[in-house]
């Protein structure tokens, strides 16, 4: 069952292949979310609309706090 996850900018996550993401930033429309760019530990960065975001198999990944940069895998 997928958990609706909420774009949190600068926040990690997991894709159903493994794949590390994160949110670089939310596009607003109006105030409101629109769409969520999001940057691949390639340096690749796409933008999805919020409705595309929510049918994405997400996973958070939970990570230390730290100043910026790749996710720790401690």
């Amino acid at each position: 069952m997928k958990v609706k996850q909420q774009p949190v900018i600068g926040a990690w996550y997991v894709n159903s292949n493994c794949q590390f993401l994160r949110v670089w930033a939310m596009v607003l429309d109006h105030g409101k979310p629109n769409r969520v760019v999001l940057s691949y530990l390639s340096g690749t960065r796409q933008s999805v609309s919020l409705a595309d975001w929510h049918a994405l198999d997400l996973r958070r990944y939970p990570q230390k706090k730290q100043k910026q940069g790749v996710p720790s895998m401690a």
